[in-house]
């Protein structure tokens, strides 16, 4: 039976076969009669998982929780000084020039580029191996960095779920 909690199973995965980066990226909005589509890009290093993932252990995909527990949850992640993430977005105008996929899809891209330009913090002494695991069943094109289309990946994978979480109270914010 399916369940609606993403597991950590995909980062301890990456991690171990020496990853020193993931990204976890999710839009909302694509839906939506209205408004912009936003894009998050978030990271979480490894001592995350061994340290404070059991404190979100209700994160879901941000459709499957109320705006309270978004906003808890989202409060959370960004207090945490170990929690990157960058946030994107496409307006209506750019959605009615190259359309909803389009556009989410160029948040997407810009969203995960902003998180990897100029980051100091990021592993130094050894090649640094990074993933991208995108939500939905289709890689970002014009990225340049390593990545696996994961369907359903806000509702699977911790890391989307928490790059959900943010994007959506970031719009509803809007």
């Amino acid at each position: 039976m399916p369940t609606n909690r993403p597991t950590k199973q995909f980062e301890h995965s990456l991690f171990a076969s020496g990853y020193t980066t993931i990204i976890g990226v999710d839009e909302v909005g694509v839906g939506c009669l209205a408004g912009p589509v936003v894009a998050c890009a978030l990271s979480l290093p490894a001592s995350f998982f061994i340290n404070k993932a059991k404190a979100l252990s209700g994160v879901r995909d941000s459709k499957l929780l109320s705006a309270r527990q978004r906003e808890l949850f989202s409060n959370q992640l960004i207090k945490n000084r170990r929690v990157r993430y960058k946030i994107s977005f496409s307006f209506p105008k750019t959605i009615d020039q190259i359309n909803i996929y389009h556009a989410a899809r160029k948040a997407m891209r810009r969203a995960v580029e902003n998180m990897v330009r100029g980051r100091p913090d990021w592993p130094v002494g050894r090649k640094r191996k990074v993933m991208v695991l995108v939500d939905g069943p289709h890689l970002i094109s014009g990225l340049t960095l390593e990545q696996k289309a994961i369907v359903k990946g806000d509702r699977k994978v911790f890391t989307i779920a928490c790059a959900s979480i943010l994007a959506k109270v970031f719009r509803d914010k809007m």
